[in-house]
C-alpha cells in the first residue's frame, strides 16, 4: 500500500474521491435498506403462515367435531313408533315446542303398519323450516307427504301437509295345539 499525501492531490482528485466514498456509503446503505425490507417480508410471510396454519387447524377440528358429531355409522337407525296414540302424543308435544300448538291436527288414515295425520295452519316461514327440519331429526320412521304452501302477508305462509309414521306391528301370538 503505498502513501498518499494530500498535499500532492489536485482538488479535482480530492472531490473524486470524496465522491467515490460518498457512492460506496449510497450503495451500502441501499444494500442495507435492501436487506431490511428482504427480512420484513420474510417475517410478514412467517407470520402469514403461522395464521394459515392456526386457521387450518381450526377448521380440521371443526371438521372432526361435526363428523364425530354426525357419525352416521354408529347411530341408531329410525324405529317405529309404539302405538298410533304414541306417536300422534309425540307429534302434539313438538307441534307445541316448536311454537305450533295453534295448529290443526286430523287423523286422515291408519292401518296395521303405519298411520297418517293433517297437521294445516298459518305460521312464519322460517319457524317453519324449523319444525319441517325437527320432523328430519326424528328418531321415528316418518316422512312427509302432499306439503303445500300458500304464501301471505309479512313472511307468513299457510302450511298443510301429511305425516305419515310407520307402526310397529306385533307378532302374533304362538298358541299351542292340543291333540
Amino acid at each position: 500500500m503505498t502513501r498518499v499525501d494530500f498535499e500532492e492531490l489536485t482538488k479535482k482528485q480530492i472531490a473524486l474521491a470524496f465522491l467515490l466514498v460518498i457512492l460506496i456509503m449510497s450503495v451500502q446503505i441501499l444494500f442495507i435498506r435492501h436487506i431490511r425490507n428482504i427480512r420484513s417480508e420474510i417475517d410478514a410471510s412467517a407470520q402469514e403462515n403461522q395464521l394459515t396454519e392456526k386457521i387450518f387447524r381450526a377448521k380440521t377440528d371443526a371438521v372432526s367435531r361435526y363428523k364425530t358429531g354426525f357419525n352416521i355409522d354408529n347411530a341408531p337407525a329410525p324405529s317405529e313408533a309404539e302405538s298410533a296414540t304414541m306417536f300422534y302424543s309425540i307429534l302434539i308435544n313438538v307441534l307445541s315446542t316448536t311454537g305450533f300448538e295453534d295448529a290443526s291436527v286430523i287423523k286422515v288414515a291408519e292401518s296395521k303398519d303405519s298411520v297418517s295425520f293433517k297437521v294445516s295452519g298459518e305460521a312464519g316461514y322460517f319457524p317453519l323450516l324449523g319444525l319441517l327440519s325437527s320432523f328430519r331429526q326424528s328418531s321415528y320412521l316418518i316422512r312427509i307427504l302432499n306439503l303445500d304452501l300458500t304464501g301471505q302477508t309479512d313472511g307468513y305462509v299457510g302450511y298443510s301437509f301429511t305425516i305419515e309414521c310407520k307402526i310397529s306391528v306385533p307378532e302374533p301370538l304362538k298358541t299351542e295345539k292340543n291333540n
